[in-house]
């Protein structure tokens, strides 16, 4: 579980006026950061380290491993492991691909992965907001039944919110599942030691359960995060700088990490999502010409977990990002989708555009939504306002920190990618992945738009390194990515 949600319940004092901050920001500019910068990372080029291995039955899409090596921390050499999938057509084409591309890791990652993740996690998992029967089904479960009982519950979660689901999407998990089997039923045969083997056969009825089962595992667990947008002369370009920091806590997901670029065709704009394999909704996404999107569970101190009221009765979170990453032309029609959309939690959602070259946060909850802007956001968080730059922490609302703040007022005026990676490593945040957008400079198109993408690596135990600390993304290499090399997927 992410630490965050672990602060949320253990600590309950009052929040700092505004006045107190700005002078705890003045004294901790002078005591503690100062001008001083983290040791951040290098920034690596993936292209010469990414092979295309294989392409989909029906040759419009592949797959790529990335394997960008570099020189740890302890001098020794090391990794950044990445699968890349190009997916084109429509919803069920780009499904079917993602299951045939992605078979061996979704075997791996459902069938093994999360469920030895899933009994690492369920006594710590809120269930406050489960219905009565369930949370105790799971309280009884304990470790040894884990795994059926939060399936239970995923299946429950999936029931009651199945009907606000759009269609294509839910044609694009089965299309996974289908996909899956596909790629299994063309090995249906294969030699060991001169004799032949026949696998057991791959039942997509028994998939499609399972990849909408991941789909909502992120109405279960809440991530949190950490979200900045700069520009004009908030930034060193006058660009818009967007950062989205994922602190998820452990678990195998990081080790499955995946950019996933989607080309639907017919005039549809494409859009990039980094995530795991099964996901159809996205976590972290943009979109050729549309919006950057980044996310961060709305948690508040002043209640027993620091979730706020919210009900399994609307359209999962991850999947209503999902659509306005995909459809929404900017902000505006982005926040007009939120609000009609039937909303289930509350998080914190920054929206980022082309059209305007500007970021919001979206308030996002159950009962209500909020535009807020680098004038509004602070009577949220209590943190200084700066102009042009709009930010809210990794810990719940109103923060109590005063470390991010510090960090932008150190470098306003010239945020681009390197402070923005010394933020996110002296602010401690991003473990399971970060990634930055450069929306690049409207004076010409936005050619040259980037984004930076850095993934945390997992040991054996489910965590970050022997120290749990030394291989989370904040603390590793980022890989850069032309936008317009991933729309027409170079």
């Amino acid at each position: 579980r992410s630490p965050c949600r672990t602060l949320a319940r253990s600590v309950s004092v009052a929040p700092a006026s505004p006045m107190m901050l700005r002078l705890l920001l003045a004294a901790s500019a002078i005591a503690t950061i100062g001008g001083t910068q983290a040791d951040v990372p290098p920034i690596l080029d993936p292209a010469p380290y990414t092979t295309w291995t294989s392409t989909s039955l029906d040759g419009l899409s592949r797959r790529a491993e990335v394997k960008v090596p570099f020189t740890n921390s302890t001098g020794s050499v090391d990794f950044v492991n990445m699968l890349r999938v190009d997916l084109v057509g429509d919803a069920v084409q780009r499904g079917q691909a993602h299951g045939e591309l992605l078979s061996a890791e979704l075997v791996e990652l459902i069938d093994t992965g999360i469920p030895k993740w899933m009994e690492s996690m369920v006594l710590d998992l809120d269930l406050s907001a489960l219905p009565e029967w369930l949370a105790a089904l799971i309280k009884a479960a304990g470790v040894e039944h884990a795994v059926p009982a939060l399936n239970t519950a995923l299946d429950w979660v999936y029931e009651q919110e199945s009907s606000m689901i759009p269609q294509r999407l839910i044609d694009e998990m089965e299309g996974i599942a289908q996909g899956l089997c596909d790629a299994q039923s063309a090995e249906t045969t294969r030699t060991t030691e001169g004799q032949e083997q026949e696998q057991e056969a791959c039942d997509v009825s028994e998939w499609t359960i399972k990849i909408k089962r991941v789909n909502m595992l992120p109405e279960l667990i809440r991530m949190t995060c950490t979200m900045l947008g700069a520009w004009d002369q908030a930034s060193a370009s006058g660009n818009l700088l967007q950062l989205r920091a994922l602190d998820f806590g452990s678990g195998p997901f990081a080790n499955y990490t995946t950019l996933a670029v989607h080309r639907p065709g017919d005039g549809a704009r494409s859009f990039a999502s980094v995530s795991f394999p099964g996901l159809v909704g996205i976590i972290t996404g943009i979109s050729e010409g549309g919006i950057g999107l980044s996310e961060k569970v709305w948690e508040v101190y002043n209640t027993s977990t620091g979730v706020q009221p919210g009900a399994y009765d609307g359209e999962p979170v991850v999947c209503v990002i999902r659509d306005i990453v995909e459809l929404a032309d900017d902000r505006a029609s982005a926040e007009a989708y939120m609000r009609g959309a039937n909303r289930t939690w509350s998080v914190f959602l920054g929206v980022g555009d082309f059209s305007t070259n500007e970021m919001d946060i979206v308030g996002y909850r159950h009962d209500d939504l909020h535009v807020y802007t680098p004038e509004t956001m602070p009577a949220i968080t209590l943190q200084p306002e700066f102009e042009n730059l709009v930010y809210v922490d990794k810990h719940p609302q109103p923060s109590q920190a005063d470390d991010l703040p510090v960090l932008i007022e150190d470098h306003y005026g010239s945020i681009d990618i390197q402070p923005i990676m010394n933020i996110s490593a002296q602010h401690e945040t991003g473990d399971l992945h970060i990634a930055v957008y450069d929306f690049g400079s409207p004076d010409n198109a936005h050619a040259d738009a980037m984004m930076w993408v850095a993934i945390g690596r997992i040991d054996k135990t489910g965590d970050y390194g022997p120290d749990g600390v030394a291989w989370k993304a904040a603390y590793r290499p980022y890989l850069s990515f032309k936008l317009s090399d991933l729309w027409t997927g170079i």
